[in-house]
């Protein structure tokens, strides 16, 4: 079985006119002469790598430069109206030297492309770091020049694409600076994806210390990013946008448990010292006050956020993607419990009542996904080590 599951199986005039007719060269002059322009950066992708120019070329001529047009001449060159007039007398922009001219432009034949579909197509083409240092440019480009919103889709798609290139540090550097890129974190998915392909990193390298610290200084990051940046704080909008999360997101146990499960490991398998112990003690009592006893970590989100993507959990409802956020939760659990059991035996009992409730609803998403995909792999990874752990131990 695969895919989504059910929640309760898994839980313009005359004037205008004589303007437009004025000489090219007013018009540049008017544009040249203006200090805003001579000081604006214009953002470019010289840079790029041949598999990617042409995508990245099309986004900026397309969809970013007309926006650095004034707002009426922007909505002029998409008006069939004013084709004739554009086709003799075009806008120009003088960019570094470059002169580029704007005639008219069909949106239906080519002339605005599918903002979401170009971005996804340049994601799908990157393929080393190097690529992925032009993220933030192109966001900047098409989110905060350009004004577009892109599908919500877009950010774990690129949260994937960046880790797999080894590019997560890029990620974070964009989520950092939200305002100027357009990437925030207002959705649970994405925040998901983040967190899980952070520890990843660290089960991935068999729990080197230097890639679990790593791991565990940049969960900790998007925690206090999603805490204290408002560009990362979702809110109820009444009659525009209606959100269904229980938890402030910094305080959502499913996010929590990411910081847990890295600095649980760092006690137990590099005997990190009194100091994280104390750590982990808090962050597992912080925990098990947010967690509901007795609840799955499907049962932390209320039923109705299970049936919308954007603004709920609705993407825990297919089977692997689950397992993936799920696994390193479950794991962190048991972990955890093993640290703050010789100094708090209540909070190490409270810890692992939640991975026995949790741990029926892994199991069957094991079994539900028939041994294929990246919910597997880590699950796979962790508890076929934990179970040669208590082995080895025994």
């Amino acid at each position: 079985m695969s895919g989504a599951t059910p929640i309760n199986t898994l839980r313009s005039g005359s004037r205008v006119l004589e303007a437009l007719s004025r000489p090219a060269r007013t018009q540049r002059r008017w544009l040249s002469s203006t200090q805003s322009r001579q000081n604006t950066r214009i953002i470019s992708f010289n840079d790029a790598p041949p598999y990617l120019k042409p995508g990245l070329d099309e986004v900026r001529e397309k969809i970013i430069l007309p926006t650095y047009l004034p707002r009426n001449q922007q909505e002029r060159i998409y008006r069939k109206s004013y084709e004739p007039i554009l086709e003799r007398d075009p806008y120009v922009l003088e960019i570094d030297g470059e002169v580029h001219k704007f005639y008219y432009r069909d949106k239906i034949a080519g002339g605005l492309p599918n903002t979401n579909k170009a971005v996804k197509d340049i994601l799908d083409k990157m393929q080393t770091k190097a690529d992925f240092q032009l993220l933030p440019r192109l966001l900047q480009g098409v989110c905060v020049q350009a004004g577009r919103k892109l599908d919500p889709a877009v950010y774990p798609k690129a949260v994937r694409r960046a880790a797999q290139a080894g590019a997560l540090p890029v990620i974070l550097d964009c989520v950092s600076r939200a305002k100027a890129t357009g990437f925030q974190l207002k959705q649970h998915e994405t925040i998901a994806e983040l967190l899980t392909q952070i520890q990843w990193q660290a089960i991935e390298s068999g729990w080197d210390e230097a890639a679990t610290q790593t791991a565990l200084r940049r969960t900790q990051q998007v925690l206090d990013l999603l805490e204290s940046d408002p560009e990362h704080q979702w809110r109820n909008i009444p009659g525009k946008l209606e959100v269904h999360y229980k938890f402030p997101f910094h305080r959502d146990p499913q996010f929590l448990a990411a910081r847990l499960n890295l600095a649980a490991a760092m006690v137990l398998k590099h005997k990190a010292g009194p100091d994280m112990e104390k750590k982990v003690l808090h962050y597992a009592e912080q925990l098990v006050k947010l967690w509901p006893a007795g609840s799955t970590m499907l049962d932390l989100h209320p039923t109705e956020a299970y049936r919308f993507k954007e603004t709920g959990v609705k993407y825990l409802l297919a089977r692997s993607i689950y397992l993936w956020h799920a696994s390193p939760i479950l794991y962190g659990l048991k972990q955890a419990a093993q640290v703050v059991g010789a100094s708090s035996a209540a909070t190490a009992q409270e810890l692992l009542q939640r991975a026995n409730a949790m741990e029926p609803e892994v199991e069957a998403a094991v079994a539900d996904v028939g041994g294929k995909g990246r919910g597997i792999d880590v699950y796979d990874r962790l508890f076929s080590e934990q179970k040669n752990e208590y082995v080895s131990t025994a």
